[in-house]
């Protein structure tokens, strides 16, 4: 879920991030920038679950996978850059 205005100078965006098959569901909801990059992102991600970067994980955006390529998210990965 991303809210925010694309484009507009200082725009955010709210995302509802949610960790696949934990049970009890395990979220976060993060403002970010609009224009964040991924690689940037892959950061604030880490921060807000508690990881130190060692976990796998991947960004889906409609039918792009985008992380590291051992995840299992099921599709091949493009890197982060």
């Amino acid at each position: 879920m991303a809210r925010g205005v694309p484009g507009a100078k200082g725009a955010v965006f709210q995302l509802k991030v949610t960790l696949k098959d934990a049970r009890p569901a395990i979220w976060r909801r993060l403002l970010v920038p609009a224009d964040i990059p991924l690689d940037k992102l892959h950061f604030v991600l880490n921060e807000a679950v508690g990881w130190t970067c060692s976990h796998l994980h991947s960004f889906t955006l409609r039918d792009r996978t985008f992380g590291d390529p051992r995840s299992d998210a099921g599709t091949a990965s493009r890197p982060v850059q």
